[in-house]
């Protein structure tokens, strides 16, 4: 089960997320372990650098990879 919001760990939605646990890491995202409040369930969340949130540029290549992930359907992917 789950532990209590430390230093490392961050409540985003209904999910807390342990950013000292990164599982991986791409150009534009990095996917941290997580847990899932209302389940329970251990889950991977990915997050995105606030440094690409600002530029202008990347924001062509993020709608593409949004696009992508809201067509995606899966017993284990969370829904965006």
């Amino acid at each position: 089960m789950w532990q209590w919001q430390s230093q490392s760990t961050r409540f985003i939605g209904a999910y807390m997320v342990d950013f000292n646990r990164m599982l991986g890491k791409g150009s534009f995202w990095r996917v941290y372990h997580a847990h899932d409040i209302k389940t329970g369930k251990v889950v991977a969340m990915k997050v995105m650098s606030k440094q690409l949130i600002k530029d202008q540029a990347f924001s062509v290549q993020l709608k593409r990879e949004l696009k992508i992930m809201s067509r995606l359907d899966h017993p284990n992917v969370i829904g965006m």
